[in-house]
């Protein structure tokens, strides 16, 4: 009996804290021997539970996880900013704010299309959908999403709107785009409500219930927009940080009352929780559903020199220019260190 109550004792006074190591690099000190060579690490996805997609400076890259080798799955993409997936395809933003479909074709091969653009008519060098949407609204794209009817939601840091791009409804139709949420071409702090204002929102993503989030740069919260079975908004809240406050304390502390400096990106776990990254003072921020409190689970170590990531234990890391999250289906979270052109993956570990 008293093992029991020992055994039992020391279960409930388990730690999870998160490993932090390289997955792939191409940068200062690391040992490129062992990992796949990046350029400009940008953004980050998870496809099908099981493959990451990392956009880089002339391509995209597809790690079969949890292998360290990635490979090239098309280099026609001109500095690629933002990625998705649904359950076959990927979703690309390029630095031209094309949007590109790359549809799985044979021997591990994709076919690349532009659907949308702000260009006004089809360039050389891309194939474009006969469904392709011109469009001068489109702005400067930095996150994308896509929901369960394969809708496509980008986030335009110039225009301070979402859009929504609706795949057509015939064979002979065209994308649609129209004003998801914000003010198009007018920054504000967020509003309560069914409308709302963005200041240079970065990336969104969706929760298991189908609501979608805002990391908004410039505000400094993430946003949350209510979404009904039929796709209407029925209310957008702030559920983390607070509208312009840019210092203060924050571990422990109600995620509604906390300083995210410039929330970057955001995901979501099964729970609920979601994960911050924080590119101002380069941390990955952990919020609870169980809670509703935030804390530092990785970074905020200070390197000895500019050059320099540390791996390790929770705060024990560093990083340097923090960018995308993606989590896979173990709970692994991943994520762009655009100064060093690197991948690094949060491992969760319990431990006393």
């Amino acid at each position: 009996m008293n093992l029991y109550i020992k055994l039992f004792a020391l279960s409930i006074s388990l730690v999870l804290t998160h490993v932090v190591t390289v997955h792939a690099a191409q940068s200062y000190g690391y040992n490129m021997s062992l990992f796949a060579s990046l350029s400009s690490a940008q953004s980050a996805a998870i496809g099908g539970e099981s493959n990451l997609f990392i956009t880089e400076g002339g391509g995209i890259r597809k790690f079969p996880l949890p292998s360290t080798s990635g490979k090239i799955i098309t280099t026609n993409v001109s500095n690629p900013s933002a990625v998705a997936t649904d359950v076959a395809n990927v979703y690309v933003v390029d630095s031209n704010n094309r949007i590109l479909l790359l549809t799985p074709s044979s021997n591990e091969t994709y076919v690349q299309t532009v659907i949308a653009t702000n260009e006004t008519a089809a360039t050389t060098n891309f194939t474009y959908s006969p469904n392709a949407l011109y469009s001068a609204n489109i702005g400067t794209i930095k996150g994308i999403a896509i929901d369960t009817n394969h809708n496509i939601y980008l986030s335009d840091s110039t225009k301070h709107v979402i859009w929504k791009l609706t795949p057509p409804a015939s064979t002979t139709g065209k994308y649609t785009l129209t004003l998801f949420a914000g003010v198009n071409g007018t920054s504000g702090a967020p509003i309560t409500g069914t409308t709302t204002k963005f200041n240079t929102p970065y990336g969104i993503t969706f929760d298991p219930w189908g609501n979608l989030y805002v990391a908004d740069l410039n505000n400094r919260v993430i946003q949350k927009i209510a979404i009904s079975t039929t796709g209407a908004i029925t209310n957008i809240s702030v559920v983390a940080g607070q509208s312009g406050q840019y210092s203060g304390n924050n571990d422990g502390q109600a995620a509604t009352s906390a300083c995210l400096y410039l929330p970057k990106a955001v995901v979501f776990d099964q729970t609920g929780s979601f994960y911050i990254s924080n590119a101002y003072i380069d941390v990955v921020q952990y919020v609870s559903a169980a809670t509703g409190t935030i804390k530092v689970i990785a970074g905020g170590k200070s390197p000895s020199n500019n050059a320099t990531s540390y791996n390790g234990i929770a705060t024990g890391a560093n990083f340097l220019g923090i960018g995308s999250l993606a989590l896979d289906a173990k709970g692994n979270l991943y994520v762009t260190e655009l100064n060093n052109n690197a991948v690094r993956k949060l491992t969760p570990t319990w431990h006393p």
